[in-house]
């Protein structure tokens, strides 16, 4: 073989050699020129959130939580449903509308049945009174009776709603009655608009406790405030307070002895 075709094949050889020896002297391979043409980003996951549940999820988590929150005033350690609670919230930042819906079903039902005992106390409680109310017409008589039957039907929510609703509207009913030259509380009350007893009159004076220093203290064009439907319980009251002070009967201008019945 001729002497340049040695150094031919040995020169190659010796260069590798030497750049796997000595690290600068390798050889970095050029790398392929970019074009103009940039690749496209690659695009973003859009992480859901609470903005994508639905109309229906979004309503059962409020109700959800105001009702958590009602039977919390009953009983404040309730640590199921807030755990319940915890877990539709976390579901909702994650927009998982489904599981909002359930939990939040979960959550309710744990909360009506804790309200349930106290729904049916309070309920009991308000048709009693209730039934010992004077002056109720037929329609409020048949709206206790049905919350009676709801009572009886362990649908205790319903009758507690029903008796509420008729305790606040008996409570608010007030009439009004002007005073005429010569009246009494005692004449008042025997008023047939009013309550068809004279010895109701400390119903009437109790009522206007803060315009009548006594029960003489009544003068002609007073407007005074007449309860349309005192409880039993008041009427045996009043009654009883009325006999007991029926010795003198105070009206306008006068003093009368009257003798108790």
């Amino acid at each position: 073989m001729p002497r340049y075709a040695q150094l031919m094949i040995f020169l190659p050889l010796t260069a590798l050699l030497l750049s796997a020896c000595n690290p600068a002297m390798r050889i970095t391979p050029r790398s392929p020129v970019a074009n103009n043409t940039s690749a496209p980003l690659p695009r973003m996951a859009i992480k859901p959130s609470a903005l994508t549940l639905s109309a229906e999820a979004r309503a059962a988590l409020k109700l959800a939580t105001a009702r958590v929150a009602d039977a919390k005033k009953g009983q404040p350690k309730f640590a199921d449903a807030d755990s319940l609670l915890a877990q539709a919230r976390a579901a909702a930042a994650q927009g998982n509308s489904a599981s909002v819906i359930s939990l939040s079903k979960q959550a309710l039902s744990r909360a009506d049945l804790v309200m349930l005992g106290q729904y049916q106390g309070r309920a009991s409680a308000l048709v009693q009174e209730l039934n010992g109310t004077t002056g109720l017409s037929d329609t409020q008589l048949a709206r206790i009776k049905t919350a009676e039957t709801a009572l009886s039907n362990n649908q205790p929510r319903e009758a507690y709603e029903i008796a509420s609703r008729l305790s606040d509207e008996l409570k608010n009913k007030v009439k009004s009655h002007k005073v005429n030259s010569g009246e009494s509380l005692w004449t008042i009350s025997a008023r047939d608009d009013i309550y068809a007893n004279p010895w109701l009159w400390p119903l009437i004076w109790q009522a206007n406790r803060e315009s009548l220093k006594s029960p003489g203290s009544v003068r002609a064009g007073q407007t005074l405030k007449i309860r349309a439907n005192p409880t039993v319980d008041e009427v045996v009251n009043a009654v009883n307070y009325a006999h007991q002070n029926s010795g003198t009967r105070i009206s306008i201008g006068e003093v009368k002895e009257v003798a108790p019945e």
